[in-house]
């Protein structure tokens, strides 16, 4: 043991050393200033794709699992360095357990996160979903799902440590200080930061491993900056991958090594991570490797640490990396995390760590990531990748202009929000639901307006069935989305997860069991409906980027955002309710909605008319009243599953008599069904901009008129537009992903700019 005690001394002796060094950065100014909170950004490039996915079998595949979601955003300075600065490498974000990547976006209570500073400054940075968590959907083949962390536990643990009960706390939860509000819930604060909080799931380790690996090999030599519970896949990745990895922070890494339970057993057996590492001496069984325990622990209010017995195995592959361990005072870990470090010192693996109180920095807790001196600490974890990459260069690789990219933007403002969150009860929870995740982006200045200076309305964009956010951020062959494009031409743009998909938590106790991907589906009614026409314009699909059949890039990439939400009812009533709750918050907006949400369009208009100042509706759910087969009332208001407001009033959707047409309008179409006269008018959606679009090739073309046609005969004036007859062809359900979305972004934007005047601006130029 006395080899142990060597050990420790020293680590301690880095860190007096480092810590020295960041204390001067620190009364330097160091990199985080009150200008990290303001101030525009431009990015080269944004958007989406996933890594690790496969299929559960690949000739007739039934699901894909294993994907992981990467977002990311390229600053416009991150290849053009100043003299003799460090090489601007990518750095990947990857969340801790029970959280998701929004984490790292922006904090609850609205200040940027550390992805934003990093960008900022520069950093092209990457941003996860680990596998089964948020975008990355959730399939069975992970097995159940253990239930959400409760309120109280997050409280106790997370942001009111110090406020919990003293005989059951750890000893150094009483000196936290940092969260910013009361940390319980009820304050506004708090219950955003828990409206994000999601279960994992099982093995997660081994599965963040195999996508973490799979990110690397597609993006090239990278930082790391994980939080928790991926520490073990970290070194995993590491180890698997170490010419890829140019530094690592361990933000209080799941630990410490090998803890053994109650009964001996090794929960961690390899060390620091469950899953294997490179020794030397190789080891073929975990227990090959023997421990010891200290003694005595290093100090007060710390743990004994677990360490081999000398002479001690090393890891050979993590010797000579770049790692910074980050710990703070207060925090649930703060018992244990120098055992890692010791761990890893053992086993010549050498770091630096950032002990915050040691340098004056006091009261942070475990989520120093999002607490109020946040970016403080993200200019502290800059400094010392700065130094550690001083001399170091990435490959000067002269990239084309890449087709189908809106190029720079400039964003003035970017972040995440949630709304509609509500308690099961409000003075002892256990859980949230109908909350809704919200990503917008503020563009700087007016954009791409064609050289006149318009001001204009958020758009909002809610996806359909089956889809996420991702629908309008990006595309399955990774270029420019719809809302880039908007963005671009100067909309600020507000894409949303509905309640129950993505970002927005499943809880299957209040919604019941979720929908299933039906990948042969996909393939017939959106990707490739012209290999076997199930409606006579599938013949005409031409725009999907690909061959649309499982095997093919764009096609994989397609399924693994698929996710399957809750019935069409609850899913109607949750996302209305939802989105009225954004638009009282954000204020007027243009509302974007894409077939399923469709009907959640109108619940809006129809609530809140003074708030839409346009509804555009691609193939929006329908046709009015009766299912595709006619054989069963699916919307009984009509163009909705709920009430809507109509004169003469319909106490019942009962009310609403209906007809359907004797002849259809055309060949290929559907007999419509309308209301018998006189008919009851829509009196609030009255006077709001209506475009409904109808792609050339889709399913829909041979109904979508008959919303349009129930809106004009309940007195609300509407443009339907078939593509083909402004001379966009080929396009399917799914066009704001196919080859020629930005063409079909630009007729939306000319239509917008046709439609609208300019919200006039207050005198002090503010909302």
């Amino acid at each position: 043991m006395g080899g142990f005690t060597m050990h420790a001394r020293r680590g301690r002796r880095v860190a007096g050393t480092l810590a020295l060094a960041l204390l001067v950065a620190i009364a330097s100014g160091a990199r985080a200033s009150s200008d990290d909170a303001g101030g525009s950004v431009s990015i080269e490039r944004q958007g989406y794709f996933y890594v690790g996915g496969h299929y559960d079998d690949p000739a007739n595949p039934t699901y894909m699992s294993g994907q992981m979601y990467v977002e990311y955003q390229i600053p416009a300075n991150s290849r053009r360095l100043e003299s003799g600065a460090p090489a601007k490498y990518p750095i990947v974000f990857v969340h801790g357990g029970s959280h998701t990547g929004a984490g790292w976006l922006s904090t609850p209570d609205g200040r940027p996160g550390w992805a934003d500073f990093f960008l900022k400054h520069g950093w092209p940075v990457y941003v996860v979903d680990q596998p089964g968590r948020a975008r990355s959907p959730y399939v069975a083949a992970y097995g159940p799902l253990p239930a959400p962390t409760t309120p109280k536990a997050a409280e106790d643990r997370w942001s009111a440590s110090q406020k919990g009960n003293r005989a059951t706390q750890w000893p150094q939860a009483f000196s936290h200080t940092q969260w910013p509000g009361t940390g319980l819930h009820g304050d506004a604060i708090f219950d955003q930061y828990y409206a994000h909080l999601m279960p994992g799931i099982g093995n997660q380790e081994e599965r963040t491993v195999n996508a973490w690996v799979a990110l690397l090999d597609k993006i090239g030599p990278s930082i790391l900056i994980e939080h928790s519970q991926p520490g073990p896949a970290m070194w995993r990745v590491a180890d698997l991958r170490p010419q890829l990895v140019k530094a690592m922070v361990a933000v209080e890494p799941t630990g410490p090594p090998f803890s053994p339970n109650g009964a001996g057993v090794r929960t961690m057996p390899y060390g620091p991570s469950q899953g294997p590492l490179t020794y030397d001496p190789p080891v073929s069984d975990p227990h090959q490797i023997t421990i010891v325990q200290q003694a005595h622990p290093d100090g007060p209010g710390l743990q004994a640490c677990w360490l081999q017995d000398e002479p001690a195995r090393k890891l050979p592959r993590l010797a000579g990396l770049n790692i910074l361990f980050l710990l703070s005072e207060s925090s649930y870990h703060a018992p244990y995390d120098h055992c890692t470090r010791a761990y890893m010192t053992q086993a010549g693996v050498k770091s630096d760590v950032l002990h915050l109180p040691e340098i004056g920095i006091h009261g942070n807790g475990h989520l120093m990531a999002i607490e109020k001196n946040n970016l403080r600490i993200a200019g502290l974890i800059e400094d010392w990748l700065v130094r550690k990459l001083k001399g170091s260069k990435t490959p000067r690789i002269a990239e084309p202009a890449v087709p189908g990219h809106v190029q720079s933007l400039s964003i003035a403002k970017q972040g995440m929000f949630f709304v509609g969150g509500e308690y099961n009860d409000p003075v002892n929870p256990t859980l949230m639901t109908k909350q809704m995740y919200v990503r917008y982006q503020i563009p700087a200045g007016d954009g791409d307006a064609g050289g006149a200076r318009i001001t204009r309305y958020p758009v909002v964009m809610i996806h359909g069935g089956g889809q996420q956010a991702t629908t309008y951020t990006g595309t399955p062959d990774d270029r420019s989305g719809w809302a880039d494009y908007f963005l671009k031409h100067g909309w600020p743009v507000y894409t949303v997860d509905q309640p129950g998909r993505g970002e927005s938590i499943y809880v299957d106790a209040a919604y019941g069991a979720r929908a299933v991907t039906n990948i042969s589906n996909l393939e017939n009614q959106f990707t490739a409906p012209k290999r076997r026409p199930a409606w006579p314009q599938a013949v005409l699909h031409t725009q999907w980027p690909g061959t649309g059949v499982h095997g093919d890039d764009a096609f994989d990439q397609f399924v693994a955002s698929q996710y399957g939400g809750m019935a069409a009812l609850p899913q109607e009533q949750l996302t209305a309710r939802a989105l009225v709750a954004l638009l009282k918050k954000i204020g007027p907006a243009v509302l974007l909605t894409h077939s399923q949400s469709g009907p959640h369009g109108w619940d809006v208009a129809d609530a809140v008319p003074a708030l839409v100042k346009a509804i555009i509706a691609v193939e929006p759910n329908g046709p009015p009243f009766y299912t595709e087969a006619n054989t069963d009332i699916d919307r009984p208001w009509g163009i909705t599953r709920l009430p809507m407001h109509f004169t003469p009033q319909a106490a019942a959707a009962s009310d609403l008599r209906i007809v359907q047409e004797a002849v259809a309008d055309g060949p290929g179409l559907f007999k419509c069904w309308t209301q018998t006269e006189p008919a009851r008018q829509l009196v609030n959606l009255r006077g709001i901009p209506i475009l409904l679009v109808t792609g050339e090739a889709s399913f829909r073309a041979q109904y979508d008129h008959c919303t349009s046609k129930f809106l004009t005969q309940a007195g609300v004036a509407n443009d339907h537009v078939r593509l083909e007859n402004v001379g966009i062809h080929g396009n399917g359900h799914m066009m704001m992903l196919e080859k020629n979305n930005l063409e079909i972004a630009a007729y939306l934007d000319d239509w917008l700019r046709a439609k609208l005047t300019a919200p006039r601006r207050p005198a002090n130029g503010r909302k």
